[in-house]
């Protein structure tokens, strides 16, 4: 779930050289999660006469968004577990299109600090870390279909570290973590853009870059395994905070 903060923008803080809002006074838009109306109109800065206009995507008008999602563990020697997780491409007509992507890997430490002593501690302690990447594309039409390659794309990438504390009773293992997390997302207006039929096109006009997230993160919730069934569920309260939950099946411990 997207903070307040981050479901509008000010077009006038990207420092963009090609293009401006019309209306300067105007200049605040909807992000990917923000509020379900148009953008700020925009217009070419290149001394053109009479340049035509075109108005930003609109938001999703939800600050959620909902990321299913395929994750394989594979448990390795010396408590070692990594993680692949998958999201296919999910289509959201003409809202765009977005898919995730992440890895990770989390190592029980007790047993490599005291050995088989660390079973006798009331608890299990480990230490996780991992990478996702979520990509998000919107297509565009500034110059009524003259060009097919015009796009939107955003791209967010985000390294985790975290300690967990868990503690297994019978079929049900709760668990709760601190860590934190360092993002960094990409905004690239792609393709071709004329403003006029006597200027050079456009190509690709907008590429940012910025570091965006780094912010403590706490976790809280639960697994139940019954036989080769897994169910889990946790929430995690963050700069962007998150729910998540699933069904798996599990083979071994």
């Amino acid at each position: 779930m997207s903070p307040q903060k981050d479901r509008s923008f000010d077009v006038n803080a990207l420092g963009l050289q090609t293009i401006r809002p019309v209306n300067p006074a105007n200049s605040i838009s909807p992000t990917a999660t923000g509020e379900n109306r148009e953008g700020v109109e925009m217009v070419s800065t290149a001394g053109i006469p009479n340049p035509p206009t075109f108005k930003l995507p609109k938001g999703l008008g939800k600050s959620y968004v909902p990321s299913p999602q395929v994750q394989l563990t594979v448990g390795l020697p010396k408590n070692i577990d990594v993680s692949l997780r998958y999201s296919p491409t999910i289509d959201l007509d003409e809202n765009g299109k977005f898919s995730l992507f992440g890895i990770g890997a989390k190592v029980e430490i007790l047993p490599l600090i005291l050995g088989k002593t660390g079973k006798m501690l009331p608890f299990d302690l480990a230490v996780a870390g991992g990478y996702t990447k979520l990509k998000y594309e919107i297509p565009l039409d500034v110059n009524n279909g003259q060009y097919t390659d015009q796009v939107l794309k955003t791209e967010f990438g985000g390294f985790s570290a975290e300690a967990i504390i868990s503690k297994k009773i019978a079929i049900f293992t709760p668990f709760a973590s601190l860590g934190y997390n360092t993002a960094q997302h990409k905004v690239n207006a792609l393709g071709t853009y004329s403003f006029n039929s006597s200027v050079t096109p456009i190509k690709d006009p907008i590429k940012i870059e910025e570091k965006s997230i780094n912010a403590f993160k706490a976790t809280a919730g639960f697994q139940l395994k019954l036989a080769v069934l897994k169910l889990y569920a946790s929430y995690t309260a963050s700069e962007y905070s998150y729910v998540n939950a699933g069904i798996g099946l599990g083979i071994g411990k």
